[in-house]
């Protein structure tokens, strides 16, 4: 019998794409069927906000990612191994069927535990980590393609572009703007690091085309006007978020936010050759731990210098 590993899933798409790589790598580590529970997308809006947390939806099944959804005739199978009669195996010595994995630190690595004798893994956490990551990138970039019924429209973006002389700059706004505790948590990029991470672009001078890519769709920042390269707003193509994704991942020159969704279009974007830039820290409310998630080919800018 193959093991079962169920998965919660959680947040905007750069986390989900970040939960679903580690429950994936651990899958296919030892050929497990992977489930993911989306319940977290069930509860209704307003009890989000009431919580403080921006309301998402799940996104994963628009690409060709491998899994299914949790069930609950798969959830009748370990839902007896908690509480008492678990206590009341573990203490006459029968081996435990079920093996729950929780992140235990943001950002930070943990090792697993030995999985040879569970028939079920339990995961849960954001796993915001390179070392869950990037064992098999060229397994991942695969299944994050968009699947083919989506495609289209994102063909058409791209030959409007050419993507070798084409900047791709993401501007996160959104709750990180709105919402004073994520703010706190996150930290905005400022307009002095889009200055000094378009600086880096100038010296190759082979940028003809900016795209600008933002959850505020009539946003051109002050920095980008009177500039000589042509000017995009991404959203004025029309996408879904998900075949923005798509697109960004195909632009191999990309200037990031501090958010998991831009960091998924550059680390497993399509072109073998890229040039991004990155802010640090990655978050402030985790400036050493956080910073450790960009790879140290990426080049390093101050969000606020």
């Amino acid at each position: 019998m193959r093991k079962k590993i169920i998965a919660d899933v959680y947040g905007g798409l750069g986390n989900q794409i970040f939960q679903y790589a580690m429950a994936r790598t651990v899958a296919d580590g030892i050929d497990g069927e992977l489930y993911l529970d989306l319940s977290w997308f069930g509860i209704s809006g307003e009890d989000h906000v009431s919580a403080n947390v921006t309301p998402r939806k799940f996104q994963l099944n628009f690409f060709e990612t491998r899994f299914s959804n949790l069930t609950e005739a798969v959830k009748r199978e370990y839902a007896d191994y908690f509480g008492f009669y678990r206590k009341l195996l573990a203490k006459i010595g029968v081996p435990q069927k079920v093996t729950r994995i929780y992140e235990r630190n943001l950002f930070e690595f943990q090792e697993l535990p030995d999985l040879e004798k569970s028939e079920i893994l339990l995961i849960g956490g954001y796993w915001q980590n390179l070392n869950y990551v990037q064992k098999d990138v060229s397994v991942l970039r695969a299944d994050l393609r968009l699947k083919r019924e989506y495609r289209s429209p994102v063909d058409q973006s791209l030959n409007r572009i050419t993507a070798d002389s084409t900047l791709g700059i993401h501007i996160r706004k959104g709750d990180y703007v709105s919402n004073q505790e994520v703010n706190k948590i996150h930290g905005i990029c400022s307009d002095k690091y889009f200055v000094e991470a378009l600086r880096v672009f100038e010296q190759a001078g082979n940028i003809k085309t900016i795209c600008i890519f933002s959850d505020d769709s009539e946003f051109i920042p002050d920095f980008l006007r009177n500039r000589k390269e042509k000017i995009i707003r991404v959203s004025d193509f029309g996408l879904t978020d998900v075949q923005e994704f798509e697109l960004m991942r195909n632009i191999p020159n990309l200037i990031l936010s501090n958010s998991s969704y831009s960091w998924w279009a550059a680390f497993a974007n399509e072109n073998s050759i890229v040039k991004i830039v990155a802010p640090t820290p990655w978050f402030d409310a985790y400036p050493i731990v956080s910073t450790k998630l960009i790879p140290p080919h990426w080049i390093r800018i101050a969000k606020n210098p």
